[in-house]
């Protein structure tokens, strides 16, 4: 569950590509699945800074976000080759996801929050830059995290 918090993150940024609509949506996306667990964003961005991903509500955040966005197989693994994708159709460096897609626990939940918790900080870094580059990039409301 941990990792689907990254996971999020990483696709919030991954399929943001430049048409503002489709960015529009997945913020949309994250906003909603925010507001349905009870978190707020100043939440997300403590716990993305602490790396401290071991909150239920932030687990199911996460879930919800990577399921509207298609990246959760029906089994309930990540699809990393869907994440890879659609952060390559964003940037070139995308050397992360694939360090993220090999961290492990021991059972599947805890290997996708593993995974999830290396994305989250790895994105948060990308959005970071990006919002220092270009101010609207993230469009209105700037970047969620």
């Amino acid at each position: 569950m941990k990792t689907l918090v990254v996971i999020a993150c990483l696709c919030a940024f991954a399929v943001a590509q430049e048409d503002g609509d489709k960015k529009d949506t997945i913020f949309k996306i994250l906003k909603d699945c925010a507001k349905k667990e009870g978190i707020d964003r100043g939440n997300i961005k403590k716990v993305i800074e602490s790396g401290a991903f071991n909150d239920e509500k932030f687990q199911l955040f996460a879930q919800c976000f990577v399921k509207e966005i298609g990246a959760l197989t029906s089994d309930g693994t990540v699809n990393w080759n869907y994440i890879r994708e659609k952060c390559k159709s964003y940037t070139q460096d995308c050397a992360f996801v694939d360090e993220c897609s090999t961290k492990t626990g021991s059972n599947q939940a805890e290997t996708n929050a593993s995974g999830a918790a290396c994305l989250i900080v790895n994105i948060h870094k990308k959005m970071k830059e990006m919002k220092k580059n270009n101010k609207d990039e993230c469009g209105e409301g700037g970047c969620p995290v």
